[in-house]
């Protein structure tokens, strides 16, 4: 299934709805001959992240145009989480094309030009953001925006185990590279053990909604960390530290194996 707001979901969760987590990311992408050398050595390591209050912006290659992993034929994928109240959201969310407001992705080809621009200008002058991060924002051709949300679903599976909800369409996590894949990974060899009788309905449930909800506590606290304030960020992060802590206990008082890896957020 697709995610929480697919019209297969809505027949059997039609109350649950995905939830604006309070930022939008500005994203884009460039190939890395188009940046300085000196640029590109910066970003040619791995993830980089650049904290600022309450925003943060992170940039790392992926392969690029025909799948090429060389370096200069690769991109330089940019993303800058910064925090909008619902009035500046739904200026960001409007189509350049027919003016309709988007509610979660606005598409590349469709960022209008003076959004985009304002944003630009803004890195530069009220952010100061580093030269580096500077000069791939300012040659970002075709910019794309995604409104933040998160989602975790009350129920898993539907006509007595013959519906499944697998991935986002169970738990939609807000940024965090590789969670949702490793989700859906998880969930997939899951229902192969299901669907082998090697587990009951109730052993998939308990699994896949235990693993799931952790790591959608997990992805807020996260979300929290970078964007709000201190206290909101500490009450999020005791109250998912608690439940691991909890989840832990649980399966060791069970003799079994936790499938919950813990990360610490520094």
């Amino acid at each position: 299934m697709p995610g929480p707001e697919s019209p297969s979901s809505q027949i059997y969760l039609p109350e649950s709805q995905s939830e604006y987590a309070g930022y939008v990311a500005w994203r884009g992408a460039i190939i890395e001959s188009e940046v300085s050398l000196e640029t590109r050595q910066i970003f040619n390591k791995g993830i980089t992240l650049h904290l600022m209050k309450h925003h943060h912006c992170v940039v790392y290659t992926i392969p690029g145009p025909k799948g090429s992993t060389k370096p200069g034929e690769r991109l330089l994928n940019f993303l800058w989480y910064t925090n909008e109240d619902e009035a500046s959201l739904r200026e960001i969310m409007v189509d350049a094309i027919d003016g309709h407001r988007h509610h979660k992705t606005v598409p590349a080809g469709h960022v209008r030009p003076k959004v985009w621009a304002a944003r630009v200008n803004r890195a530069q002058r009220d952010f100061s953001l580093p030269p580096p991060w500077n000069e791939v924002i300012s040659k970002i051709h075709e910019p794309f925006i995604q409104a933040i949300s998160h989602h975790n679903s009350p129920q898993v599976s539907f006509e007595d185990g013959k519906v499944l909800l697998v991935g986002d369409a169970l738990a939609q996590f807000c940024p965090h590279t590789g969670l949702s894949s490793a989700q859906a990974a998880f969930h997939t060899a899951q229902v192969v053990e299901y669907a082998a009788g090697r587990i009951s309905l109730w052993q998939y449930e308990e699994e896949v909604m235990g693993y799931s909800y952790i790591y959608w506590l997990q992805s807020v606290y996260w979300g929290r960390f970078y964007q709000a304030d201190v206290l909101t960020a500490v009450g999020h992060g005791l109250y998912y530290w608690g439940t691991v802590g909890l989840e832990k206990v649980g399966n060791w008082w069970r003799g079994r194996r936790s499938t919950i890896v813990i990360e610490f957020q520094l």
